[in-house]
């Protein structure tokens, strides 16, 4: 299947208290004749606190005593707020401010899902309203250096610790280096390209990526997702280009990866294969450059004959034991086991392996599109329009799943 793969104004119980006692000339009786002096000091005191930063509000909540709230405390608390989007997955949200993003953590007490780019920006102003020397740094992941997600941003607390939003261990490996304004620019333009993309809106992706790449011009990572725009848009030449151009750069598992998706979208088997098979040598726990692996050998396994079959099998063995070595339940493994007892004429099998597999993968969008394929093949289309509704629920970016519901219903 083709992927191309988005409070009101607090008064804490201290500044009321204070205002009692202000207003009240430290429980002294109090004439007519002073009380518009302490009214108006009262007043200033309010304005004061309406003064405060929406981050400075959050901290308020979240610290308990008069001292200055200790790093540890925002960070938990922070954790605590917001639910980590993984770099490979969809962000599902537009892309905010950082003082919207405050807002609604004050807002609601809900969850907030957030990238982790987007959450150190978070944490680097919350540290700054409390009033530490913090400066934001960046890594790239070593996975991803063309995966614009595949950036890790954290805060470099009093020139010394950096402290990252959801990871503890990575803020203690890598090299950091310092973040600035044009860079912080082009990852939140490049964030809100990625967002564009995911809403379908190539136009608006177009023009933030190209603010992207005036930011942070020495990235390749800019110039990779502008190739992917053009390739979506189907403009395969210069889409090609850019992504190639940007791998040569720096090259990286993420980019082989999306190259070879993307010759497989050409129809470009033996390229496909290359950059594949590359994409897992640089990242052997890269379980989708696998798993693409694996639907190429079962193309290749329906069109061989008995000899090179063997020769495919033995591929395909590989695959699953890699698969198996990431993650012994994974999705794509319980896949592409049932995809291969379906070439040899076991359907019931097929079908048991995906159904077992679904005990571990409750959540698989995937597992429950193959048994809608099974469906349609035997002419169950109730079925059918079961599992693809189930699919579209767990994966609502998937437009492949809509259209099929659409055609079924």
């Amino acid at each position: 299947m083709k992927t191309m793969k988005s409070q009101d104004i607090f008064i804490s119980i201290r500044a009321l208290l204070a205002l009692i006692i202000l207003s009240f000339g430290g429980c002294k009786k109090v004439s007519k004749t002073n009380s518009s002096v302490d009214k108006t000091e009262s007043e200033s005191l309010v304005e004061k606190t309406k003064e405060r930063t929406t981050g400075q509000k959050l901290l308020a909540l979240w610290n308990a005593t008069d001292q200055r709230i200790p790093i540890d405390t925002i960070v938990t608390n922070l954790r605590l707020r917001l639910e980590p989007i993984g770099m490979d997955d969809p962000l599902g949200h537009d892309v905010v401010s950082v003082d919207i993003s405050l807002q609604q953590m004050l807002n609601t007490k809900e969850t907030i899902p957030m990238s982790g780019i987007e959450a150190g920006f978070v944490l680097n102003a919350l540290l700054q309203d409390a009033g530490y020397s913090a400066e934001l740094v960046f890594r790239k992941d070593g996975q991803g250096a063309t995966s614009i997600r595949h950036r890790l941003v954290g805060v470099r607390v009093d020139e010394s610790d950096v402290v990252v939003p959801f990871s503890v261990d990575a803020a203690k490996a890598g090299d950091w280096s310092t973040l600035d304004v044009q860079q912080s620019k082009g990852l939140i333009e490049g964030l809100k390209a990625l967002r564009a993309v995911e809403k379908y809106a190539f136009k608006s992706a177009q023009e933030h990526i190209v603010h992207a790449m005036e930011a942070g011009n020495k990235d390749s990572a800019y110039q990779f997702l502008r190739g992917q725009i053009l390739l979506m848009q189907g403009d395969f030449d210069a889409g090609i280009l850019d992504m190639e151009s940007a791998v040569k750069r720096q090259e990286d598992s993420h980019g082989q990866y999306q190259l070879g998706m993307a010759a497989l979208q050409l129809e470009q088997s033996f390229k496909a294969f290359r950059s594949l098979q590359r994409s897992v040598e640089l990242d052997s726990g890269n379980a989708n450059a696998w798993y693409a692996l694996g639907i190429l050998n079962l193309k290749r396994y329906q069109t061989a004959d008995d000899e090179a079959r063997q020769v495919v099998a033995k591929d395909l063995d590989r695959v699953e034991s890699a698969l198996s070595r990431i993650n012994t339940n994974h999705e794509h493994l319980v896949e592409l086991r049932a995809r291969r007892a379906l070439l040899t004429g076991k359907v019931d099998e097929s079908r048991q392996i995906v159904l077992d597999g679904l005990k571990t993968n409750a959540k698989s969008s995937i597992l429950h599109g193959f048994l809608a394929e099974l469906a349609t093949a035997a002419g169950d289309l109730n079925a059918t329009i079961k599992h693809l509704e189930k699919a579209t629920e767990l994966d609502k970016n998937q437009p492949d799943y809509w259209l099929w519901l659409a055609s079924a219903y």
